[in-house]
């Protein structure tokens, strides 16, 4: 499937489905340079993104700004690079040094603190050196004839979570897995870098933002002119998660595998698809609120074991 216009000017590249039912891909803005926010799919949307290039006679030079800088994210830097040498990606300062070199820096404290031996030979799969990673700011604006790009940082699922904004086309980019696909209507993305808090402000900054095209990641364009774009299910996904992982502990120690195992098979669990199921995010995210309830008061912990105050 080969690129589409939404709008004047503004393009889906599609990048194929991932093993968990996201829906790969990324905006393309005709313009000159080219602008594309948000990659994901690999070589499928490699595929698509030259085939659009040249159907519309844009210089392969591009802008390549990133709203979500997750495994997959990295995974289709790596192949764009081999394909696209010229392009240039934009990345938030708070993650572009560790993108640059992936292999030693990524992965570090950013899951489970348990799985410190399966993320270090996870992270043997990446390159030691990423190039052309241009560290950008909220002052980072860019400018063309046809519209200017505006740079939100909203670190809520994880360290350098963005949202760019292209004003002439009233079109916002999110970064956050929405969930709008029935067979991730339960999935969200959260990482030790990230925090619950501010994912929930920023799922409520979309609810009032003035934008007419909200475009999440691993989902479908949304049109949103004249009515809030719906963030129902990953927010009834969290806070599902939070009261489940409360209601797993008893007045008793259990031990966060037993835990983990219940929470899987009563409740699923977020993200389990490959890549993510390697290095088993949805433990990440179960600890995460488990950290959460011990903040709160409600739950104790003592080397990896767990019970209700």
């Amino acid at each position: 499937m080969e690129a589409y216009e939404i709008i004047t000017d503004v393009y889906r590249v599609p990048g194929g489905f991932g093993a968990g039912g996201e829906i790969f891909g990324g905006i393309l803005l005709n313009d000159d340079p080219g602008i594309v926010i948000g990659i994901s799919g690999g070589l499928k949307f490699i595929r698509n993104l030259k085939t659009a290039l040249k159907n519309l006679g844009i210089s392969k030079n591009i802008r390549i700004y990133l709203t979500s800088v997750t495994i997959e994210e990295i995974n289709t830097i790596v192949l764009l690079q081999k394909s696209l040498p010229e392009s240039q990606f934009f990345i938030h300062q708070d993650i572009a040094k560790k993108i640059q070199n992936p292999r030693e820096m990524y992965f570090e404290k950013r899951f489970d603190p348990s799985l410190k031996e399966r993320t270090r030979s996870f992270a043997r799969k990446f390159p030691k050196k990423l190039e052309n990673i241009i560290h950008i700011n909220k002052m980072s604006s860019f400018e063309t004839k046809k519209t200017k790009i505006l740079i939100v940082p909203f670190p809520g699922p994880h360290e350098g979570h963005t949202f760019i904004y292209s004003r002439d086309h009233r079109l916002l980019c999110s970064g956050i897995l929405m969930g709008y696909s029935p067979s991730i209507s339960r999935s969200y993305y959260l990482d030790f870098t990230g925090s619950i808090s501010t994912y929930l402000n920023a799922l409520s900054f979309l609810n009032q933002a003035k934008a007419d095209i909200i475009a999440p990641s691993y989902d479908e364009p949304q049109f949103t002119k004249n009515k809030p774009i719906n963030t129902y299910e990953v927010l009834s996904a969290i806070e599902s998660d939070q009261k489940a992982a409360y209601e797993l502990c008893s007045l008793k120690w259990k031990s966060f595998e037993s835990i983990l195992q219940e929470y899987r098979q009563i409740y699923g669990s977020a993200i389990t698809s490959p890549p993510y199921d390697e290095i088993r995010v949805d433990a990440t995210i179960l600890r995460f609120h488990l950290s959460d309830l011990i903040k709160d008061g409600k739950i104790v912990e003592d080397k990896f074991q767990y019970r209700r105050v």
